[in-house]
């Protein structure tokens, strides 16, 4: 089931995965979220990147079992990965989707680094 966030034009869906689960190169933990995709209706405005820190401060903060947040993003769209870099992401691993033709990233956010900032 997911979950979904709507605040000042920018959606959120993301989900707690039961189970430890691969992405790509990359194994997330059972606890770890998944944030499956950002959308903001007016690109642009500002909103995403406080919308989303939003997002980022509530997980921790609200459950305390999770240790992270991990996204797989397409390699290509340098405008996303550069957001995510920027709000604190690292690239663990590699992912690809229709058989490989499509290279991506994926991205975690772990709690210890939240805690330290």
């Amino acid at each position: 089931k997911d979950n979904v966030i709507c605040d000042n034009g920018v959606i959120i869906i993301y989900q707690k995965y039961k189970k430890k689960t691969k992405l790509g190169t990359y194994h997330a933990a059972a606890g770890d979220y998944i944030l499956h995709q950002i959308v903001n209706e007016t690109a642009g405005n500002g909103q995403t990147e406080k919308i989303f820190g939003k997002f980022v401060t509530g997980i921790f903060l609200n459950d305390l079992e999770t240790s992270g947040i991990v996204l797989t993003v397409r390699s290509n769209n340098t405008r996303a990965c550069k957001f995510y870099e920027k709000m604190g992401f690292e690239k663990v691993g590699d992912i690809s989707w229709k058989s490989g033709e499509i290279p991506g990233t994926v991205y975690y956010y772990s709690e210890k680094k939240f805690f330290t900032h």
